[in-house]
């Protein structure tokens, strides 16, 4: 929620978040969330293996992961941040998936998902209740409100 700018210290914890995710799901125990490990941990990496925490490339970073990383930036592009109020228009973000195919993404989940995207999502005036419906079914959607509901107490 920090407005200013942020200091090394803290950049260096925002780009540890990867890492504590994957180490939280791994601790689990669940083989069930081994994948979810692998994706809270890698979806930071970029294609040309300039992301963190690892620096992994290409085919080093499982595909879920890789996928992630463009559905991840294609929200955080659209939607604002406490540090940026500015949104992208969803053609501008799609472009900037296109542009960025091959250095931070892989070119073939981002053409992917622009193609899903522009057939079945593009027409979608409130994309987010769209995405949403039916959520309420999974349990993690439901805990998740459970404790939204607690902190607000």
């Amino acid at each position: 929620q920090k407005s200013s700018e942020l200091s090394d210290v803290e950049r260096q914890l925002i780009r540890d978040h990867a890492r504590y995710g994957g180490e939280l799901l791994r601790r689990s125990n669940l083989r069930l969330l081994e994948i979810g490990a692998l994706i809270a941990e890698q979806y930071r990496e970029r294609y040309d293996g300039s992301g963190y925490p690892h620096g992994l490339r290409g085919s080093d970073i499982v595909e879920e992961a890789r996928l992630v990383s463009v559905c991840d930036a294609f929200d955080a592009m659209t939607h604002s941040r406490p540090w940026r109020s500015t949104i992208m228009s969803r053609e501008a973000a799609l472009q900037e998936l296109r542009s960025c195919a091959g250095s931070q993404f892989d070119p073939s989940f981002a053409e992917a998902f622009i193609e899903l995207f522009k057939r079945e999502l593009s027409g979608r005036s409130d994309l987010d209740s769209f995405l949403a419906q039916g959520a309420e079914e999974f349990e993690y959607v439901r805990a998740r409100a459970r404790m939204e509901a607690s902190l607000k107490c």
